[in-house]
């Protein structure tokens, strides 16, 4: 049956072209949108974390320990103690919103 489905010609009414993605562009959220995307990457951070061992030199690139960041907003009012949720550093915030 399925070598059957693969031969019927398929029409092609146009030539689509492929869409590429400009990895360069982030996305434009506004600060309630970023401090979700935040709290979301801190979370799949977290879970890496629980899945992998990290070494020395990695986690320092993963998370943030230097300053507040400005969409840590949603992360500060949700940390039940601190330490328990994790912040993310400046360039994997950046990854996660392009």
């Amino acid at each position: 049956m399925l070598p059957k489905f693969i031969d019927i010609p398929h029409p092609v009414s146009e030539k689509v072209d492929a869409v590429e993605y400009n990895f360069t562009h982030s996305l434009q959220l506004n600060n309630a949108e970023c401090d979700s995307l935040y709290y979301l990457a801190g979370y799949r951070v977290t879970s890496l974390k629980k899945l992998r061992q990290i070494c020395g030199t990695c986690q320092p690139a993963l998370l943030n320990t230097e300053d507040v960041h400005l969409n840590a907003t949603l992360v500060k009012l949700k940390n039940f103690k601190d330490g328990a949720l994790c912040e993310v550093s400046y360039a994997v915030f950046d990854l996660f919103k392009q």
